[in-house]
C-alpha cells in the first residue's frame, strides 16, 4: 500500500529555530505520522525510536539553551566588564600619567631655567604624583580581579565539558536505541551514567 507523504515532516526544517528543537520536532511529526501506517514489522520499532528521538532532542535543546544561557551571565558577562570597563579605565588611567610625565618634565625644565616657575613645577609633581597611586591601585584591582576572572575560566571550561559529556551519554543511549537494543530492560553496570541520570545532569 502507497505511504502518502506528509507535508508537515518538511515544516520543521524551514523555520529558524534551534537545530536540536526542530530534529525533536521532526521526530514527534514522525512518529505521529506513523501511528496512522499500515501494520508493518518495523512499525512499532520506529515509532519507538522517533519518540526516543523526540525527548533526547526536546531535552538537548534545553540543556544547550541553559548552558548558553548561563555561559552568557557567568563568563561572557565578566569577560567584556573585565576588559572594556576594568582594562579600558587603567589604559586611560595610564594616558593621563604619562601626559602629565610630560607636563611635569616640561614644569622642571622651566623651573631650572626661572625660579617662578618652580610652584607650576610643584604642582605638575604634585598632580603627577595623585595620578600614579591612582595607576598603582587599578593595577592592585586588577590583580585582584584576574584572579577572579582566572576562576570564571576554570569554571566555564569544566562546566562546558560537563556538558559535552552528558549530551554524548544521552546520543550513546538514542544510538542503542536506533541500533534495537532495549536499553530499558538492561542493567547498568560498572557505575555507567544511564540514560534519565545524564539528560538530568545535563538540565
Amino acid at each position: 500500500k502507497h505511504i502518502p507523504s506528509d507535508p508537515r515532516l518538511t515544516s520543521s526544517f524551514s523555520n529558524n529555530s534551534h537545530p536540536a528543537d526542530a530534529v525533536a520536532q521532526a521526530m514527534k511529526e514522525l512518529a505521529d505520522s506513523a501511528e496512522c501506517w499500515p501494520e508493518m514489522v518495523e512499525k512499532a520499532g520506529a515509532i519507538r525510536m522517533f519518540r526516543a528521538g523526540q525527548n533526547v532532542y526536546k531535552t538537548l535543546c534545553r540543556s544547550e539553551k541553559s548552558y548558553i544561557e548561563n555561559s552568557a551571565i557567568h563568563f561572557i558577562a565578566p569577560m567584556k566588564q573585565f576588559l572594556i570597563a576594568d582594562i579600558k579605565r587603567l589604559e586611560q588611567e595610564r594616558h593621563e600619567l604619562m601626559t602629565l610625565r610630560v607636563d611635569m618634565d616640561s614644569a622642571r625644565n622651566r623651573a631650572a631655567k626661572h625660579e617662578e616657575c618652580a610652584p607650576e613645577a610643584e604642582r605638575a609633581t604634585h598632580d603627577f604624583e595623585r595620578q600614579k597611586e591612582i595607576v598603582e591601585e587599578e593595577i592592585r584591582g586588577l590583580e585582584r580581579k584576574l584572579g577572579l576572572v582566572c576562576t570564571a575560566v576554570k569554571t566555564y571550561v569544566d562546566d562546558h565539558v560537563s556538558y559535552l559529556e552528558t549530551s554524548l551519554v544521552a546520543m550513546r543511549e538514542l544510538q542503542r536505541e536506533a541500533r534495537g537494543e532495549d536499553v530499558n530492560d538492561v542493567e547498568k553496570k560498572n557505575g555507567e551514567i544511564t540514560f534519565e541520570s545524564a539528560l538530568n545532569t545535563a538540565m
